[in-house]
């Protein structure tokens, strides 16, 4: 409402005190008709005093006084927050709260910036500055200029490489950035500190012919076999020893779909339609479909994404063995999709590091071939052999930045001799 003095004095006291305001200007109505102007800036109450001891001209002079005054000179109580009571406190519930892994930040900014580089735990906001940044990047990469305030024989006292260092040195900047737009800094010290350089070329983002090859052996095998002994002497582990071919199934999904590692161990059966059918040439195709909720979306957007019908034999297996024989596909529509146990649902699959390393072996592969890689040699088939169009391509992995589906379609380097050959 438009504060005037006519509006204020129509104001009637309430059971319940509420407020009235007019671009920022606040009038505060008490049950017993007390009538008092404030506002708010940064979350924090401020009085201005009671009307009519103000009018609303000279409440609204002392408002911009007042902002004009907080914004030049930041609370005292500011000043004396230090880097670690920032992140514990305000960053955590307001911050990293709201990100879709806050935890885990959380869990990175306390090893990275009070434990293994302390440098700036205890400094006061106000007093850090860019030079203790650029210090920061230095012990970080382990370049020169490195001097760790750790013991030389201290477990953490190792460099991190220039991705690691770029990545939390981002989550530094959010912190800094949320410290400003809260009021609690002027300006971020790590504003113009220049990130790492990363070198793209050396990271593996695709599988060379051999290599599918040799995945494709070893999971043919281990399909046949089955995977080695289950990890602990009761004979339970994340393997699984009723169904054991869980990883086998999840390998090709990944190999299928291109589905992040995340979104395929959160899946229900519920988010599988085997029965889907698309329209080809005229006819009903069954095809399937696999509905990545929003949830468990890196994106936080919900998608869907078609199976091959080649691979729906196989899922339809899966469940089956899975399941009993006798129960509908869909009938335990939140029954999670990787659980090794079926008896037990609740307790689905969320690791798998020791079977992706026994598959690693099998195959003969380096440690680079990881999970991720999978969804980027998948991308890549399908822009460089399978012709399709990279929106398509974007929609079906779930990107909204054409720069990070560019940076998946990497050539492989027989392609760049069958190339040449051409010539």
């Amino acid at each position: 409402m438009k504060l005037t003095e006519s509006s204020i004095k129509a104001l009637q006291p309430k059971k319940q005190r509420y407020t009235r305001s007019d671009n920022g200007l606040a009038i505060e109505v008490t049950p017993a008709g007390t009538k008092t102007f404030c506002f708010w800036h940064k979350g924090s109450k401020h009085t201005i005093g009671r009307w009519p001891d103000y009018s609303t001209k000279e409440a609204r002079a002392e408002h911009i006084k007042r902002l004009a005054d907080l914004a030049d000179a930041p609370t005292e109580r500011f000043n004396k927050l230090t880097f670690r009571a920032f992140v514990e406190g305000p960053y955590k519930q307001r911050g990293a709260a709201q990100r879709k892994r806050g935890d885990i930040t959380m869990e990175r900014l306390r090893f990275v910036y009070m434990t293994k580089h302390p440098l700036i735990a205890e400094l006061q906001l106000n007093k850090i500055t860019p030079e203790h940044i650029d210090q920061l990047k230095i012990e970080m990469l382990n370049g020169p200029g490195f001097k760790s305030s750790l013991p030389e024989d201290h477990p953490h006292n190792y460099g991190f490489a220039p991705s690691t260092a770029k990545r939390e040195l981002s989550d530094l900047k959010h912190v800094f950035n949320r410290a400003v737009s809260w009021g609690y800094l002027k300006r971020s010290p790590a504003a113009d500190v220049k990130m790492p350089t990363v070198d793209g070329g050396a990271t593996k983002l695709h599988l060379s012919r051999d290599e599918v090859e040799r995945l494709e052996a070893a999971l043919t095998k281990w399909k046949q076999t089955g995977p080695f002994k289950p990890i602990n002497a009761a004979g339970r582990g994340y393997y699984g020893d009723l169904h054991p071919q869980w990883f086998y199934i999840l390998v090709r999904l990944l190999m299928n779909t291109g589905l992040r590692r995340g979104e395929a161990l959160n899946l229900t059966w519920g988010d599988i339609d085997l029965d889907w059918e698309t329209e080809r040439d005229g006819e009903l195709v069954k095809q399937g479909q696999i509905t990545v909720r929003g949830s468990t979306a890196k994106t936080g957007q919900t998608r869907s994404v078609s199976i091959k019908s080649t691979f729906i034999k196989e899922m339809l297996e899966w469940h089956h063995e899975a399941h009993s024989e006798s129960s509908e596909f869909g009938s335990d529509e939140t029954g999670e999709v990787f659980s090794p146990n079926p008896d037990e649902p609740l307790f689905p699959v969320k690791s798998i590091r020791k079977p992706w390393e026994r598959l690693r072996q099998m195959a003969k592969l380096d440690k680079t071939f990881t999970p991720h890689l999978l969804r980027h040699h998948f991308a890549s088939i399908l822009v460089t052999k399978r012709k399709v169009a990279i929106p398509t391509v974007m929609e079906i992995l779930g990107h909204r930045d054409v720069q990070t589906i560019m940076r998946y379609l990497s050539v492989r380097e027989e392609d760049m001799v069958d190339a040449i050959e051409l010539l």
